[in-house]
């Protein structure tokens, strides 16, 4: 009897420890953010890669940590001073910024961090 109560309180302790705790933070971020190659492992970059290899003008996208997450300037006409787009992995808009002033990208000016080249075609 005194094995069983000592199994049983055993029990009840593990089953207390394995629940999920609250106050841990839960990553809810897409996958791509684990990304090493973005340019060849993000399906959406690479298609934009492909497609954009031969444009005139010089043409770039850049990869950044915007609050924890990756995020991506993308710009087709570097010199045209035509503005830029920047999405996070699943493509979706974060911010434009147009050559009329118009931008939604000054928190994104303000705090992106770790720029690194994603792909240039100059």
């Amino acid at each position: 009897m005194k094995y069983s109560s000592i199994i049983y309180l055993s029990l009840i302790l593990f089953i207390a420890n394995c629940s999920i705790d609250s106050s841990s933070p839960v990553n809810s971020f897409p996958a791509c953010n684990e990304s090493t190659d973005p340019a060849n492992e993000i399906a959406w970059i690479r298609n934009a890669i492909d497609n954009n290899q031969n444009l005139n003008e010089d043409a770039h996208i850049i990869c950044y940590e915007l609050d924890g997450r990756l995020v991506f300037l993308v710009d087709y006409c570097v010199p045209c001073g035509d503005g830029y787009e920047v999405y996070d992995c699943e493509e979706q808009p974060v911010c434009l910024s147009n050559p009329n002033g118009n931008s939604t990208c000054s928190y994104f000016a303000s705090n992106a961090i770790n720029e690194v080249l994603i792909w240039s075609n100059y």
